[in-house]
């Protein structure tokens, strides 16, 4: 039965992983006409859903899944990137 619980909660780690390298992209965009507000405000909202999926996973996860030490959704660190993105952003508007 834990072997059950915990590969549901590898599933969902991995789903996370792949939401967040799928629409996350920040830390790697070059394309000028992409830093838009209209952009920001979507990067935002993606970050918060995938963040918010990431906390009711770990709620989920009593028992210690090994797919939490693998998984690369980290919330501080996507914080960290919004942050670039944004200040490219507004360099964009300013320029």
């Amino acid at each position: 039965m834990l072997e059950t619980f915990n590969a549901a909660r590898n599933d969902e780690y991995e789903e996370s992983t792949a939401g967040a390298r799928s629409s996350w992209p920040a830390r790697r965009e070059r394309t000028p006409g992409h830093f838009t507000f209209r952009e920001l405000e979507a990067r935002g909202e993606d970050l918060g859903k995938l963040q918010g999926f990431y906390r009711k996973i770990c709620g989920r996860d009593l028992h210690g899944a090994r797919g939490r030490d693998v998984t690369d959704v980290n919330p501080e660190a996507s914080g960290k990137a919004l942050d670039e993105f944004a200040a490219k952003v507004y360099r964009v508007a300013d320029a």
